[in-house]
């Protein structure tokens, strides 16, 4: 699963590089809609994993439609992409909540909608959607475990639901739960968490409903509890990292069957000693969590990642091990040679960089934006 072909063109690439194999991505796409019956309208992938516009146009054409972000640059990149619907997963304050008002009043093609769990904000929002004359889609975000962000869902959301009905310019769609921490690697205690948060939503949906808020629909969970909420005809499943994966997931998820898409190319740039090498790929180019080791080597079995810096990473080498090459195969590691990492956490690897070079059969064939930006 940790596999990387050798890349034949890198000669001329600079290293630190992000990459994507393309086949793989549509492998996910097509893994995801699977999980779902088919029914591409039960999915609303985040793309705060990839932010990149060519991976969304993917989505869009294995019928993924909506879509889930948590930024208004990305809510607009997924406009520009032409995705139908998009939530925006944070709670729009300050002047986001002008910004998102007239992000509505720009693209009315794109049905766009963000979460409130406080009564304050949903009044920022109202008078910012009156001051464009639009209305904005709202989900009433829970906490149901992680703490984090999100109202109980009890007699509280049930009142802050019943707050809402004052405000002209919201409209109430439907519950928003993101299980984070629902994450252990045990499949069946995994489910079983997952069943208890649904019991919790739908148990809220049913007392908002027979107080006159009809047809709320749920939007659930991130990657891991995935496969519990994809065979879920009332919930929109909302996986983020399976498009790219990584060796994190991987490792603690095998059940997910994504195959990791994203790797990192770096260089040797020394070795200090016989069973050390060092690579041009600090903390700048991957990112620094979560505690550990923050990727493995795909192509130097059984090497030990060790200190990182800024810009440098200590790799330890086992005995007599060497770098499989299309030449002189079996000759010993040397200053200049490449390597291939899978990040453990590839959503934060991804935002620090500015692109990722397409692979395909070992080939780099082009070079797809990361939109790392933010508006303001």
């Amino acid at each position: 699963m940790y596999d990387w072909r050798p890349v034949e063109n890198l000669d001329d690439v600079f290293t630190p590089a992000l990459l994507f194999d393309v086949e793989r991505i549509k492998f996910n796409m097509r893994r995801a809609v699977e999980m779902v019956g088919g029914e591409t309208h039960r999915l609303r992938p985040h793309v705060k994993t990839h932010k990149c516009p060519e991976i969304v146009q993917l989505a869009l054409s294995a019928g993924i439609f909506k879509h889930k972000c948590a930024t208004l640059r990305e809510a607009q990149m997924l406009a520009e992409c032409g995705a139908e619907d998009v939530l925006i997963a944070y709670q729009m304050v300050g002047p986001n909540a002008g910004a998102l008002a007239r992000l509505i009043a720009e693209r009315p093609e794109t049905r766009f909608s963000s979460v409130v769990d406080d009564l304050s904000a949903a009044r920022g929002l109202n008078s910012a959607a009156e001051r464009q004359g639009v209305r904005v889609d709202v989900w009433i975000d829970l906490d149901v475990g992680m703490g984090r962000t999100g109202i109980a869902p009890d007699e509280r959301a049930v009142q802050l639901c019943r707050q809402l009905r004052g405000f002209e310019n919201l409209r109430l769609r439907g519950l928003h739960a993101y299980d984070g921490h629902n994450r252990v690697p045990d499949v069946d205690e995994r489910r079983r968490t997952t069943e208890k948060i649904l019991e919790v939503v739908r148990r809220l949906r049913g007392r908002l409903e027979r107080i006159g808020f009809a047809e709320l629909s749920i939007v659930a969970g991130g990657a891991p509890p995935f496969p519990f909420y994809a065979v879920q005809s009332d919930v929109e499943a909302s996986p983020g990292t399976f498009a790219l994966h990584d060796y994190g997931y991987s490792s603690r998820f095998p059940d997910l069957g994504f195959a990791p898409a994203a790797a990192l190319a770096t260089r040797i740039i020394s070795r200090p000693r016989p069973n050390i090498v060092c690579v041009d790929l600090g903390h700048k180019a991957i990112a620094a969590d979560p505690s550990g080791a923050r990727g493995v080597v795909l192509n130097l079995p059984d090497a030990e990642v060790g200190p990182q810096s800024e810009e440098h990473w200590t790799i330890r080498i086992p005995p007599h091990n060497a770098l499989p090459r299309q030449a002189d195969s079996g000759s010993d590691l040397k200053v200049g040679d490449a390597l291939y990492i899978c990040p453990t956490h590839i959503c934060p690897t991804v935002a620090l960089h500015n692109q990722a070079l397409t692979v395909e059969n070992g080939i780099i064939t082009g070079a797809w934006q990361i939109e790392r930006e933010r508006l303001g």
